[in-house]
């Protein structure tokens, strides 16, 4: 069946089916597709790959103690820090590299909680298109 026109139909009256079949290419492939917050995305993140948040905790380290280091005139110091800051921005990097070329896919439960946020989502954005193309009563 093909998906029908958005703001021709009533999106209250559409199947969970009909209003998944209306996702693009990108967010069916994608592996973090149309995720429930973004708080909820960063925390799932942070649990499958730590390494990334280890390295922002260690250029941000280095970044806000090579400044103090600037402010007391220490260059040596200074300097120090800024080294453990490029080393510190060069793991980021490795780790992010890693997560891109090795991907986790979603849990049945995961991707059933993306499901339902999508559905519900999607339903809100038809249906505040088909007010305002005159289509659905309020």
């Amino acid at each position: 069946m093909e998906a029908p026109d958005a703001p021709s139909l009533n999106p209250m009256e559409m199947t969970d089916d009909e209003v998944l079949a209306l996702r693009t290419d990108f967010e069916r492939k994608h592996v973090f597709y149309d995720a429930i917050t973004g708080q909820t995305r960063t925390r799932r993140r942070s649990v499958v790959n730590p390494w990334v948040i280890g390295g922002l905790g260690v250029t941000i380290f280095a970044f806000l103690r090579g400044l103090n280091r600037m402010q007391a005139k220490d260059s040596r110091g200074q300097q120090m820090m800024m080294r453990l800051r490029i080393v510190g921005q060069g793991f980021t990097v490795a780790a992010c590299y890693h997560l891109m070329k090795n991907p986790v896919e979603m849990s049945d439960e995961e991707r059933s909680e993306a499901d339902a946020e999508f559905i519900s989502r999607k339903r809100v954005e038809l249906e505040t298109q088909a007010r305002r193309a005159g289509q659905y009563p309020l």
